[in-house]
């Protein structure tokens, strides 16, 4: 079957944007096109921000979790070079992911408005190939760039975000892809997570900024990848 472009249908909210947004599930199924409708298709969402929050989301993730978040930019941002070439089939913009709390303000699709926490774990789901980064906080919220493979392997690294440690950077090998990565904080490098080539950059601000979040390509793994971050002044 022939690919479809992206999005095949939406909703705008142009007069007045809204800090909470609910959708039922009968609302989605009538803006798709009626071959579409069938009970089983897999369907994703894109919210994009007045703020300049983007994040892509599986709507049956969201009917199980009740809830989703857009970030939003409190403050001026500024992203790294990329390195990969989003060259795998179905490679898509991810746009902005901010993943740290000070820079975020919470848009809440379903339930109520939420607050996030600080980070505890991040989860590198992989094999030979990074997959997905995610960022697990203290108040149970998780928010996933990428698609976890189902036979990639999770490795997590702790952070101890309640006694001061803060993530500084990463540590990348890329060519067509993102290979192997590694997590440098103010209290550690993680060990290399996939598989490293000497194809190596290194993703870390310059002084008097700090990292803030990510931005990148996924298709069939993840295949380009920067950071975003802003002034610590």
């Amino acid at each position: 079957m022939t690919q479809r472009p992206f999005p095949v249908a939406w909703f705008e909210y142009p007069e007045r944007p809204e800090k909470e947004v609910f959708l039922f599930e009968s609302d989605i199924v009538e803006r798709l096109p009626p071959d579409l409708r069938e009970p089983g298709q897999d369907v994703f969402l894109e919210i994009i921000s007045a703020g300049g929050g983007r994040v892509r989301v599986d709507w049956q993730r969201i009917m199980r979790e009740g809830r989703t978040h857009v970030p939003q930019q409190s403050t001026e941002i500024f992203q790294s070079r990329m390195v990969g070439r989003g060259s795998t089939l179905g490679s898509q913009d991810l746009g902005f992911f901010i993943f740290n709390s000070q820079y975020l303000k919470s848009a809440l699709i379903n339930i109520r408005k939420y607050i996030f926490s600080l980070v505890l774990i991040v989860g590198i789901s992989h094999a030979d190939v990074l997959y997905s980064i995610e960022f697990q906080y203290a108040d149970e919220t998780v928010l996933t760039f990428g698609i976890p493979h189902p036979r990639g392997r999770v490795t997590d690294v702790p952070i101890d975000s309640a006694d001061g440690e803060k993530v500084l950077g990463f540590r990348v090998c890329a060519d067509e892809w993102v290979d192997a990565i590694t997590i440098v904080t103010n209290r550690k490098q993680s060990a290399w997570i996939g598989k490293t080539t000497k194809h190596v950059f290194e993703m870390i601000p310059p002084q008097g900024y700090e990292v803030v979040g990510i931005t990148g390509q996924v298709g069939q793994c993840i295949d380009m990848f920067g950071v975003v971050y802003a002034s610590n002044t």
